[in-house]
């Protein structure tokens, strides 16, 4: 359509204006973010390794200091030469050994990060790792675990003088994790009586410098020219074959070297995060100018909505259309603009029409269609309350013979004139269901006399509350059926009304001996299913009486938004609660809520 036309032309329009400038700008922005960021990182570079030599140097010379601080202590070098005897007896073996042992795993300053393991070419064999728990005297290292020492030749030219090897899993025999090793051979003047190494795990020592916070930086560390230590990432190859400045233009290089120690440190950063920090940066800097795009845009669609305003107002007229407002008919004249959307709007009111009428026609069929139910369910009540009436009345005609009949039956007197009150009505209150309940309950006594005490009450605010006619009594009738066996000669019936988070409920109880625990089951199984079939379309009632039917007709009533509760009570006997949502309803200033008992 031509607003759609004119809309995307325009806002392309201003895209081209506006694109260009910006893109401008972010070259400008990135080629001086990129010099000053590379400048922070080689600054960076450059302090974080001087730092690194420090602290490599200062682990050799540690290093250094334990192992000389060991040898030099007394009787050690006495007692290390006395293990290379031929000659030894047992027990001097033994005493040698454990001399040897106790300066090597007693040393006071080898904490948990540094393993000292002292060996010689007999295969005498010490550790400060298991503590000796593994070695003892009697334990020889294989000829062939101490030939395989690439250091030892070099170490025996060396007088004494410590050598810092790589970092490796095979420094030192019995030892596979990967450590940084210094060693150093333990003279009698004239030969090598044993070697001393000190160690300190990989993973210590990356806590130690901090490994894990260098994430951006790869490191390279060099004892006397020899590469001792180096994180998978670091061009090693590169550098030795190339030199440092050759990978300046790949790498940002930063180096330090210790005279005193030999340490050289070498850190290098690959130039690419030089251009991510870049690409973060431009990044924030083009959403920004995207928003800013987006908020031009947006005025320029407030613009040309004013081309558009037929099309929202009938979109409007569809977003707001609901059942009340079906039949009302709105102005035409936000449609008579264009010829198309006045053709949509006619239609669209024709619709809405259609709509209403077939509304109207569902909703009158499934009124018709509940009335019909709540019918056929409240005559089924009936007839089951004067069967079981009648059935009391004969008993007690048989049983009594005296003038308790005649009260009986002016209590169903009084109970047939509640039930023919208002035929065309189904609808009561709950005053009237008490009052109806209470005379029910006096004709029992009749019956029952002093087997059977009662109490029925009700809040104020629930007595003109609309309620279905016999709800309560098809309850009160299955206390009778339940309640009495040889442990329960007696019961207690209590009835009450009060309003829970704006609901009317009505509780049920009594304490004799509540209903058989299948038979409970099977009535809880049969409502659910009831009420499943009920909802079914052209689901049809089927026969029956009682409790089942109340909880239908009070579902259909309240449309599903009725909630009950059947059960037997832990202490002993039933409890039923009846709940749904409060009415309104007009008061009779006379009520100040009923409480009455017998």
């Amino acid at each position: 359509m031509k607003h759609g036309n004119f809309t995307r032309k325009l806002i392309l329009s201003y895209l081209v204006l506006a694109v260009v400038p910006l893109m401008i700008v972010l070259a400008v922005v990135a080629a001086n973010i990129t010099k000053s960021t590379e400048k922070s990182l080689q600054a960076g570079l450059d302090s974080a390794v001087l730092l690194a030599e420090e602290q490599f140097s200062f682990l050799k010379d540690t290093m250094e200091f334990i192992s000389l601080n060991v040898i030099c202590q007394e009787g050690f070098l006495q007692k290390a030469k006395g293990l290379t005897y031929n000659d030894n007896t047992t027990y001097e073996e033994r005493q040698y050994y454990q001399g040897v042992a106790a300066s090597v795993c007693t040393y006071p300053n080898v904490v948990s990060n540094y393993n000292l393991v002292y060996f010689n070419e007999m295969g005498h064999f010490i550790t400060s790792e298991k503590y000796n728990n593994k070695y003892t005297f009697q334990f020889r290292l294989r000829p062939e675990q101490i030939e395989c020492l690439d250091w030892k030749e070099e170490t025996d030219r060396n007088n004494g003088a410590a050598i810092l090897l790589p970092v490796s899993d095979k420094a030192v025999p019995e030892f596979d994790t990967e450590a940084l090793t210094l060693v150093r051979a333990v003279r009698d003047p004239g030969k090598a009586v044993g070697y001393l190494a000190v160690q300190i795990r990989l993973e210590d020592m990356n806590y130690i410098f901090g490994i894990d916070e260098l994430s951006d930086s790869e490191i390279m560390v060099q004892s006397e020219g020899q590469v001792i230590y180096v994180t998978e990432g670091f061009p090693e190859q590169e550098f030795l074959l190339r030199g440092t400045e050759e990978l300046r233009n790949e790498h940002l290089i930063a180096s330090a070297r210790n005279g005193d120690s030999q340490i050289t440190v070498t850190l290098s950063s690959p130039r690419s995060l030089v251009y991510v920090k870049v690409f973060r940066t431009v990044l924030t800097f083009l959403i920004e100018g995207i928003l800013l795009l987006t908020l031009t845009i947006g005025g320029i669609l407030v613009f040309s909505r004013q081309l558009s305003m037929p099309l929202v107002a009938l979109k409007e007229e569809m977003q707001f259309t609901t059942l009340e407002n079906l039949k009302t008919v709105t102005s035409r004249k936000p449609f008579e603009r264009y010829e198309e959307t006045r053709y949509l709007y006619e239609e669209f009111v024709s619709m809405r029409k259609r709509l209403d009428t077939m509304i109207q026609n569902e909703i009158t069929l499934k009124t018709l269609h509940i009335r019909e139910l709540l019918h056929s369910l409240q005559g089924q009540i009936n007839p089951h309350f004067l069967y079981n009436t009648l059935n009391i009345i004969g008993i007690m005609g048989s049983e009594n013979g005296d003038d308790g009949v005649y009260d009986a039956c002016l209590k169903l007197s009084g109970l047939l004139q509640y039930f023919i009150s208002d035929r065309n009505s189904t609808v009561t209150t709950i005053q009237e269901e008490m009052d109806h309940t209470k005379v029910y309950l006096e004709l029992m006594k009749l019956r029952f006399e002093d087997r059977i005490t009662y109490r029925l009450g009700c809040e104020e605010e629930l007595l003109e509350q609309p309620v279905l006619r016999l709800v309560m009594q098809p309850f009160v009738e299955n206390i009778f059926e339940h309640a009495f066996d040889r442990g329960h000669i007696s019961i207690e019936i209590q009835i009450r009304g009060y309003e829970r988070n704006g609901r009317w409920v009505i509780s049920i109880e009594d304490n004799g001996a509540g209903m058989n625990p299948e038979m409970l089951a099977a009535l809880q199984d049969e409502l659910h299913l009831a009420w499943k079939s009920m909802l079914k379309e052209g689901g049809q009632v089927r026969d029956g009486i009682g409790v089942r039917n109340t909880i239908l007709r009070l579902k259909l009533y309240y449309n599903g938004d009725f909630d009950y509760i059947i059960e037997n009570r832990p202490s002993g006997g039933f409890h039923v609660e009846l709940s749904a949502v409060m009415k309104e309803s007009k008061r009779n200033e006379r009520n100040q809520g009923i409480d009455y008992g017998g």
